[in-house]
């Protein structure tokens, strides 16, 4: 978003709406700092720990900051350290101007999704997206619940846990058992492994003829 878009965006505003936002700007900047900083991040750490329960060898969970992936030997680069994919927790179809919590992402209450995402190192994106583009070849990945994100050509499970499971689980200082969502997403991509090999297979195919 430009200047001219954003002054634009900002005149359409209603009046009425932003007088009163203006009156409650303390109780709006609170409630946001608790919403993204120390919510979500006791909501994200609680649901690396289900990611991790919910995990089985040989498959082996590395946290990174709030969240976490999923790697295994197969998927690792052979052209040095890291992988070639994974199975990260992330954030779906942010918009570069624009930063969302992951209470908002994980409830799918704004434009955001909070997903396990089958995500590949950066030079491996272009056949990622080349070999994604022919969704006929997918058709296993699709019924194993997947979805394409076709702004980011990003590739993930949903997951959204019910905003008043939400609310209940801090109101009741336990979020486990809303974590439900998080492990069967897990779960899900754990039992597609052989059609993820397979498309892990094509993209590495992709990427060796590309060049």
């Amino acid at each position: 978003m430009d200047h001219e878009q954003r002054s634009k965006a900002a005149n359409a505003q209603d009046p009425k709406q932003a007088g009163k936002i203006i009156r409650s700007l303390k109780q709006l900047e609170d409630e946001y700092f608790l919403a993204a900083g120390p919510l979500s991040e006791r909501m994200m750490a609680v649901a690396v720990q289900a990611i991790k329960k919910a995990t089985p060898e040989p498959f082996k969970v590395v946290e990174a900051d709030v969240t976490a992936s999923i790697n295994i030997a197969e998927w690792r680069s052979n052209r040095g350290p890291g992988q070639d994919f994974s199975l990260t927790l992330a954030e779906i179809g942010a918009e570069e101007d624009r930063e969302y919590c992951w209470l908002t992402a994980a409830t799918a209450v704004g434009p955001t999704r909070l997903g396990l995402e089958f995500a590949c190192r950066p030079g491996l994106r272009e056949a990622f997206q080349a070999v994604t583009k022919d969704e006929k070849k997918l058709a296993d990945i699709w019924k194993a619940g997947f979805l394409l994100d076709q702004n980011d050509s990003r590739l993930f499970l949903p997951i959204v846990i019910p905003p008043e499971k939400l609310a209940q689980g801090f109101e009741q200082n336990s979020l486990d058992a809303v974590m439900v969502p998080v492990t069967k997403a897990v779960e899900l991509a754990i039992a597609a492994k052989p059609h993820l090999d397979a498309l892990a297979a094509q993209i590495r195919d992709a990427a060796k003829v590309s060049k």
